[in-house]
């Protein structure tokens, strides 16, 4: 009997480290893209200040330094390559949500929307707003861990 008890006690153990550590790898990689998207805002901005590429050159050459958001700048990529005409509609179908929140994810199609569609000032400005938003995000997504 007690043997019983001890192998029931293992297996519920055991199994809430497993879901324990399924929730905890949720929140770290949702994080981590976050992280990510704020880097790629202050990237954007130099970029744009200095450099002025094109969209497609500046996330190119920049795409192997995020290796979250790798999937969602390719698709994105694509897009721009395809001559494909870019709305908000046309990203969330073909942009991954992945484990943002649904907030997280309009700010982000919202970020990828502005860009290439206005002078330089104006997109910092655009580029800057979302990253403030991201910051807060961020706050929040590490409270969470």
């Amino acid at each position: 009997m007690w043997f019983l008890k001890l192998i029931s006690f293992l297996a519920m153990t055991g199994g809430g480290a497993y879901l324990g550590h399924k929730k905890s790898s949720y929140y770290k990689i949702r994080e981590k893209i976050l992280n990510e998207i704020i880097r790629l805002c202050d990237i954007m901005i130099n970029d744009i200040t200095y450099f002025q590429p094109t969209v497609q050159e500046m996330l190119k050459n920049r795409l192997n330094n995020f290796s979250a958001l790798a999937s969602s700048l390719s698709n994105y990529i694509d897009l721009l390559e395809n001559n494909e005409v870019i709305s908000i509609e046309a990203l969330k179908n073909k942009i991954a949500k992945g484990p943002l929140t649904e907030d997280e994810f309009i700010l982000f199609i919202q970020l990828l929307d502005i860009l290439g569609k206005s002078d330089s000032h104006s997109q910092r400005g655009g580029i800057t707003s979302i990253k403030e938003a991201f910051l807060i995000k961020h706050q929040i997504a590490l409270e969470e861990c």
